[in-house]
């Protein structure tokens, strides 16, 4: 029966690979196997690779909504706009290029203050820079969700959502990190 499974796994993705998956991002088949490719598949069994696949897929067809955490469960249904925020670390709030605000951004504020997301980051409370949150208002088309998916399931402390390079958000505060 798993073998089974697995034959028509790989048979039903290699026959719809256009199919359309995701309606808010038009995500097919080919961007699964996309996603897929980032990852050090060598490493794991046939199961664990169809398993891998599988979460893809069910994460782009899961309806838009956090968990309690402020995780992000699914990419279906994505709002037309989102805020989001950064963190940033300068010695001057006037040194923060506003024009470039970068494009690794967080879904939950909360994940601000997560002492393994600020570690992950690289951010030193030993420095004599302080530092600022920028929220920023995005549209969707903004936003890199092929970049996101990615970091969503690769880097699951930072509740990632990646935008375009050079995108700035339509409405944008910063304000001193407390």
């Amino acid at each position: 029966m798993r073998g089974f499974i697995k034959t028509t796994m790989k048979e039903f993705l290699n026959e719809n690979n256009t199919k359309i998956l995701n309606k808010s991002f038009n995500l097919t088949l080919d961007d699964v196997e996309y996603i897929y490719s980032d990852w050090d598949v060598e490493m794991l069994d046939s199961d664990e690779q169809d398993d891998l696949k599988k979460t893809i897929i069910n994460f782009m067809k899961t309806g838009f909504s956090v968990d309690s955490n402020g995780k992000l469960l699914g990419v279906e249904n994505f709002p037309e706009t989102i805020k989001l925020y950064r963190l940033i670390q300068v010695d001057n709030p006037n040194n923060i290029n506003i024009d470039n605000l970068g494009i690794h951004w967080t879904l939950n504020k909360k994940t601000l203050y997560n002492d393994n997301f600020l570690g992950q980051i690289g951010i030193s409370f030993d420095s004599d820079e302080d530092l600022y949150i920028i929220e920023g208002i995005f549209n969707k088309k903004q936003i890199d969700i092929i970049s996101t998916i990615i970091h969503q399931m690769s880097y699951e402390i930072e509740n990632e959502i990646t935008t375009y390079k050079n995108e700035k958000p339509r409405q944008y505060k910063i304000f001193k990190y407390k």
